[in-house]
């Protein structure tokens, strides 16, 4: 999705949020908790989608739309917390993802947020101590790439754990390289996307390639849904430009 595309997209739903509470308590919960996901620049938004969610899961505790939404609204919670709260939120969603995907073994939204959430939950771990979980991220993200070849955040999950784990326990940097072109072809609107292109380019010693990936992350605007996250990823993006000068 274009970030001209998001900006009206956020405009618009703000509006909504604001101007027309009657109709957004008309929506179902899945639309609800998409609105305040869209709007979770504001972490306050992200509580009200947990705590809906919540409530709805209550009644219906095996619900795949409510299940994967709640595993993306913890993965989000453990990516902007701190210390030992990023693990425990990270754990909570993968609960919720496991369980979506449990009841829907081809519903992609589940297998991606169960692929982020194992992602994160070994980073936070410690890669070597987590090694025992790559089967199943791994068997996530190709059941993503098997219902939709061109999902460009399952091919950048993919090119990520490829590049992080040890070749002894499936990694390789070839074939993340592979991945990460593919998930810049498929979703070139995000800067994480463009942010490990340029790390795995520089880690397969394609300094050339890294440059004009990094370089290219560090020119993208913010995304308007999450700017913080994209502060972030050119803070990187400029990190990784400098390791490799001279190169």
């Amino acid at each position: 999705m274009s970030i001209a595309r998001k900006v009206v997209i956020v405009l618009m739903l703000s509006a909504l949020f604001c101007t027309a509470a009657v109709s957004v308590a008309a929506a179902g919960p899945g639309e609800q908790a998409d609105l305040y996901y869209s709007l979770r620049k504001d972490m306050g938004n992200v509580r009200k989608g947990i705590e809906l969610l919540e409530q709805e899961l209550a009644k219906n505790p095996a619900d795949y739309e409510l299940l994967w939404r709640q595993a993306r609204f913890y993965w989000f919670m453990g990516d902007r917390a701190d210390g030992k709260e990023r693990l425990a939120f990270f754990e909570k969603g993968k609960g919720y993802a496991e369980k979506a995907a449990e009841a829907n073994d081809q519903g992609i939204d589940g297998q991606y947020w169960l692929a982020a959430s194992i992602g994160s939950v070994g980073i936070e771990r410690g890669i070597m101590a987590s090694l025992f979980m790559v089967p199943s991220m791994k068997k996530a993200l190709e059941k993503c790439i098997k219902i939709d070849p061109k999902h460009g955040g399952s091919r950048y999950l993919y090119a990520r754990l490829l590049w992080q784990v040890p070749g002894i326990a499936g990694g390789n940097v070839k074939k993340a390289l592979e991945e990460a072109k593919l998930a810049v072809l498929y979703d070139p609107e995000e800067i994480s996307h463009w942010l490990a292109l340029g790390q795995i380019s520089a880690a397969n010693k394609d300094y050339k390639g890294a440059r004009t990936a990094l370089e290219k992350a560090v020119s993208m605007p913010d995304d308007p849904e999450d700017p913080v996250g994209s502060q972030k990823d050119r803070e990187d993006a400029r990190a990784e430009l400098k390791k490799i000068e001279g190169k």
